[in-house]
This record gives structure tokens, sequence and C-alpha cells, in this order.
């Protein structure tokens, strides 16, 4: 156990301090080519950002990965499947480059589905599939659904691809994706390591650690963005990683779904208005959950912390779920959570108001 806990804090000490080390690098060199984002009406700055900073969190991730489990390895710790592994990292490397691509002569959302598409179902014959669901969250006794190969194809490449793009688009706002990336990996990190999962607790550290840093020059008012490079690369980090949690341990995916319950619904709630007002689901706009906090007159900064303070009540309710595991007790302890927070929500609004 002593050998995890030191590979543990290696994965995060490390992808924490790469990153900070990397991220000014990166931006000054950024600066020295004019590889920046010029504003629009839809976005927050006002003036000439940045936007290549998701390299460094790759390159944070990256590191941290690979001397965490070299220290495993030295340890004879058996790791993840090696050539397995190899095959993820290439995955979320070509998910990053399409991103940075985009950020550099900015490509059609169409062409970018179209190739998450072929990446995503390329990694399914790989063997990284969804091939069942759990039901036990909300049910009584083993109630597993089994995919057929065709559906297991269909739901494992719109869990990548959707859930990319989630995070993609959750990259609104300073520090937002970043903040709420950290949030779910600690969701995501006390899973793996509740069923012994140490390897992928790691990996979730690594991820954690390397958007910690990152903050510290993302946050409002950010000196730097990850652009679409680093918001696909986080995206698609979270759904293929879980997919394995899912594998390895069978845990309950729609728990994993409502851990990421923010970015998806926001989402899903995007597409679906667009769609029922005969407007594209690329179509550029101001509809998602954080530009409608902004338009009730909370500020940037009060913006993503309200943000944040939603993600750690999905984190204190799964605590909550595992530990008593009764889905009505956790219902009910929603509501009143809830309650409180919207309460505060309101009360925040209207001294914003007078």
């Amino acid at each position: 156990m002593s050998v995890y806990i030191n590979a543990s804090l290696l994965s995060i000490l490390i992808s924490f301090l790469s990153t900070i080390y990397f991220t000014p690098r990166f931006r000054s060199l950024a600066k020295k080519y004019k590889l920046e984002d010029i504003p629009n009406k839809r976005n927050q700055h006002t003036s000439p950002k940045v936007r290549i900073g998701g390299s460094s969190i790759v390159l944070g991730f990256f590191i941290a990965s690979f001397i965490s489990f070299l220290y495993l390895y030295q340890n004879n710790i058996q790791i993840l499947n090696f050539p397995l592994l190899s095959i993820i990292f290439l995955t979320l490397i070509v998910f990053f480059i399409l991103g940075l691509i985009d950020d550099l002569v900015t490509l059609s959302p169409f062409f970018r589905l179209c190739c998450q598409f072929i990446f995503s179902t390329s990694i399914w014959f790989t063997g990284i599939k969804i091939e069942n669901i759990n039901l036990d969250f909300a049910l009584n006794g083993n109630q597993v659904i089994h995919l057929s190969p065709v559906l297991s194809l269909f739901v494992t490449v719109i869990w990548i691809s959707g859930i990319t793009n989630a995070f993609n688009w959750l990259d609104g706002l300073d520090g937002l994706a970043s903040g709420v990336t950290s949030i779910i990996c600690l969701c995501f990190v006390f899973i793996s390591f509740t069923t012994s999962n140490y390897p992928l607790g790691i990996i979730f550290l690594a991820l954690f650690g390397s958007n910690l840093g990152f903050l510290k020059y993302n946050f409002y008012p950010s000196r730097i963005m990850m652009g679409d490079g680093g918001s696909y690369f986080l995206g698609c980090c979270l759904a293929i990683f879980t997919i394995l949690l899912n594998q390895t341990y069978n845990f309950n995916l729609l728990i994993i779904a409502l851990i990421m319950l923010v970015p998806l619904l926001d989402m899903l709630f995007v597409i679906i208005s667009r769609i029922s007002q005969g407007i594209s689901p690329f179509y550029p706009d101001r509809r998602h959950l954080h530009h409608r906090l902004l338009s009730f007159g909370f500020n940037h900064k009060n913006t993503v912390i309200i943000i944040y303070l939603i993600n750690l009540f999905i984190f204190v309710n799964l605590l909550f779920y595992l530990s008593i595991y009764n889905f009505f007790i956790c219902i009910f302890l929603n509501i009143v959570i809830s309650t409180i927070f919207l309460n505060f929500i309101k009360s925040k609004r209207n001294s914003l108001q007078n």
C-alpha cells in the first residue's frame, strides 16, 4: 500500500509542478508567434489571449503518469496492460492534436465531429468499449443491460464524442473547465481507490494535478486559455478512463454519468434548444449554463464559483450514496441540499439586483 501512496504523491506533485512550469513558457511562445484568440461577441475576454495552454496540461499529465508508472514497475507492481495503455495515450494525443489544429486554423464543427467518430470507433476495436449498463443505482438486485456489438459500438462512440464535446463547450469562462475537471477527477480518484483500482486512481490524480497547476494561470482574470486542444484532451481522458473503470470493476455507468452531470446536461440542453428552434446544433450562441448565470447578473468569478459548488454538491452526494447505498435516502438529501443551495443563489441574485 505504501508503494501506491508514494506513486499517488508522485503523480499529483509532478503533474502540478510540471504544468506550472510549462504554462508560462507556452504563453511566451504563443505570444512570440501571435497564436492568440481574438475576442468576439461570444467571448468574455476583451483582449487577445493565448489559447494553446492545453499543451502544458498534456505535458504535465504524461510526465506524471510516466514517472508514477515507472516507479510502480520498479517496485514490481502490476499496472494497466502496457499495449492497451499505449493505445489509450496515443488516442488522447490524437484528440489533442485535432483540437490544437482547430485552435490554429479553425476547422468546421462537422469535420471535427466526423474525426471524433472515427477515432472513437477505432478505439472500440481495441477492446475499450461499453458492453453493459448497470441499473443498480436506482433498482435493487442485479439489473444489468447487456449490449449487442452494434449497440455497444454506438453507445461507446456517443460516450467518447459526447463527453469530449461537453468539456469543450464547458470551456467558456476563465477557470471553468479546468476547475470542474479537477473536482470530477477527485470523484474518480475516490471511486478508483475504494474499488482498489489504484493504477487508474493514479492516472486521475495526474489529470487532477495538471488541471490544478493550470488554474494558477487560468483562473479569473486568466493569462492563458486551454483552447480546444486542452478541452478535447480533458474530455477524451475522462471518457476513456471511465470506460476502463466500468470495464475493470463493472462500476455503475449511470453514477459515472451523474458525476459529469453538469457538462453533459448543459450540452444536451443547448443541442435540444437549438434544434427545437431550427438552428444547427453547431451554431455558436450564448445558451450555455455559464452564459445564463451571467445574464442573471452574476459576475464572471461568481458564475464560475457557483458551477464549482454544483459539482462539489454532486461529489458530496456521491459520498452519501456510496456510504449508505440507498437511492431514496440520497434523493431526500438531494432535495434538502438543493433547496438550501437554490435559496442561496436566489438571495445572491437579489443582492446583486439591489
